[in-house]
């Protein structure tokens, strides 16, 4: 009898021990992986390069738009702009620019002020005007910019508080930047030399200055 219940004690134990270990796997979740193992791991793949189709691709896209943004696709077009003029060491121009882009070549008539009295034979105190005309021939063209190497010549029209009016030439040679920000507005910058000459004395140069010139020009197109 005491043999019976010994081994029914035992087997109810073992029951209950089944039991609960059950239920507690039941109950417990599944472990997930750790999300910086899977970021590690995708940070560690190596990544694919691209395929020649696709360098193609891209490669084309560029060159089709430097194409658009050259401004010799821009078209031929008048222009209308302003500029400063410097011809140092002291004296300068500020004038009206008025010109016709043909691509190939740029024509520009400038009319305004003369400043500042350094200018042989000009008086502080006189009332000076200018007129220019230049030729620039374009010998490089980027995306919306182009250089230029130009000449011309004009002359400075000086009356004096007294005395009477008179005339100085100038002849001017140098480079010029225009950098485009749209088809039809740039900006521009030049920087040169012009000779001045006095016309009442037959070939005798007057003076060589350095030419410096900024401005803003609208496109008519």
């Amino acid at each position: 009898m005491i043999r019976r219940w010994r081994a029914g004690a035992l087997l109810f134990t073992w029951l209950t021990v089944a039991r609960s270990a059950r239920s507690e796997s039941e109950e417990k979740p599944p472990v997930q992986p750790a999300p910086a193992a899977t970021a590690r791991a995708s940070a560690s793949a190596p990544t694919e390069p691209a395929s020649p189709a696709l360098e193609a691709e891209m490669e084309a896209k560029y060159k089709a738009l430097s194409q658009v943004l050259n401004p010799r696709n821009f078209g031929a077009a008048f222009e209308l702009g302003a500029q400063a003029e410097y011809i140092g060491p002291a004296a300068g121009a500020s004038s009206l620019l008025f010109g016709y882009d043909a691509v190939w070549a740029q024509f520009e008539l400038s009319t305004g002020f003369a400043l500042g009295g350094d200018l042989p034979h000009i008086p502080d105190d006189s009332r000076s005007y200018s007129v220019g005309f230049r030729v620039g021939l374009p010998v490089h063209r980027g995306v919306r910019a182009d250089f230029s190497l130009f000449g011309g010549g004009g002359m400075f029209i000086v009356n004096p508080t007294e005395g009477e009016t008179f005339t100085l030439w100038q002849t001017a040679v140098g480079a010029r930047i225009r950098v485009f920000m749209t088809p039809t507005v740039a900006t521009a910058a030049a920087l040169g030399g012009v000779l001045l000459v006095d016309p009442d004395e037959v070939n005798v140069l007057m003076g060589a200055r350095p030419l410096g010139a900024a401005g803003v020009v609208y496109f008519f197109r």
